[in-house]
């Protein structure tokens, strides 16, 4: 058997909660703006031509609208994992294959995420995608198989973040500051779920107080909502995540408007040709 067959069958395609504490970061919890907006999903698709110049590969693409606005998103498969510091993992050792079934869990928790933001349960998520799978494609298609019809009919509440980018790496961009995009995993919190309610119903709340295991109030500070009939919003983020890369908006042109680092290191984002190695 070749390393890298030895590498794939170590994989593995399953099902993952979008609770599931795993794929959650320590810090839990026109078009758009920072925070809470309404907005509809668009598309949820397996794309096969997901390579640099649209060269065969496979991928998720999930595409919010909020206004007029698209927001689009990709999944790849994983096929680079990083430690710590930023630095690819050798394909076939431990390490490796236990940092890329995490990243295949929080993909997956972010596809579950999404549909149950359409009102799917997650028993029948589940069911459907704990069979086993052999691959990414057939992986993803199970889930895009329980897309509803009439699915870009459904309304959403949809919190935007701003684009995981360090000062350094915004230097050598050619973008003069970061956008707000969709997330790309659980690891900020709840990002897509059914809208309740009218959206100028809901204000933002900048300290409230939550029950912990023994029933104890606890203060917090960060963001959430709260309606006109006193009802919290799921979507909350603390005052780390606000004074990160993901909270504060960063320009090129004023370093002074950079907030310190107070996110984990996020690997980029599989590109190009990668798509085609699943595994490797």
């Amino acid at each position: 058997m070749t390393d890298s067959n030895k590498n794939a069958a170590a994989i593995t395609y399953g099902f993952t909660s979008d609770n599931d504490e795993s794929v959650q970061g320590a810090n839990f919890g026109s078009g758009g703006k920072f925070g809470l907006n309404e907005g509809y999903l668009v598309k949820f698709e397996l794309v096969h031509n997901a390579g640099k110049n649209k060269t065969p590969g496979e991928a998720l693409d999930y595409w919010f609208r909020i206004g007029d606005q698209e927001f689009k998103n990709r999944l790849f498969p994983v096929s680079r994992v990083f430690d710590k510091d930023g630095n690819d993992l050798q394909p076939g050792t431990p390490e490796y294959i236990e940092k890329a079934n995490q990243s295949i869990r929080e993909q997956g928790a972010v596809m579950t995420h999404i549909l149950k933001g359409l009102g799917i349960p997650e028993q029948t998520i589940s069911t459907v995608v704990n069979t086993p799978s052999a691959s990414f494609g057939e992986w993803v298609s199970k889930y895009v198989s329980l897309l509803p019809q009439g699915f870009d009919q459904k309304p959403f509440h949809i919190f935007l973040e701003y684009q995981w980018i360090s000062p350094e790496d915004l230097k050598k961009k050619d973008q003069e500051k970061t956008y707000l995009t969709v997330p790309k995993n659980m690891k900020g919190g709840y990002f897509a779920v059914q809208a309740v309610g009218n959206i100028d119903d809901w204000s933002e709340l900048r300290e409230w107080t939550e029950k912990n295991e023994d029933g104890v109030e606890i203060a917090k500070e960060g963001l959430t909502y709260i309606n006109k009939a006193g009802q919290m919003h799921v979507f909350k983020r603390n005052t780390s995540f606000l004074e990160g890369y993901k909270g504060t908006q960063q320009f090129k042109s004023d370093q002074a408007q950079v907030a310190p680092q107070a996110q984990q290191f996020v690997p980029p984002a599989a590109g190009g040709n990668a798509a085609k190695h699943w595994g490797a």
